[in-house]
């Protein structure tokens, strides 16, 4: 803004970007628990401790390479919904 600039910004009316966006794909994945079409995927992989905290899709894709066809489908499909959300 310009000294002759009359109008001022509320605080309130900034987001920070950081804020909008989940941190993480697990927290994301959890956070939809219980959402018809990825809560089955958060379920399945809820309880398990070597499920990834965090990473990028390389090392999700790694974790669930052991896991039926249909699920890493649906892997894929959650992870392009997580990104295309943040």
């Amino acid at each position: 803004m310009t000294e002759d600039d009359d109008t001022t910004r509320d605080a309130s009316t900034f987001v920070n970007p950081a804020e909008q966006r989940t941190s993480t794909f697990a927290s994301w994945l959890f956070d939809q628990l219980d959402d018809e079409e990825w809560g089955p995927l958060a379920r399945e992989v809820e309880g398990d401790e070597r499920f990834p905290e965090h990473g990028n899709r390389n090392i999700y894709e790694g974790y669930f390479e052991t896991y039926p066809e249909d699920m890493q489908a649906l892997f894929a499909r959650a992870w392009d919904e997580y990104e295309s959300s943040n």
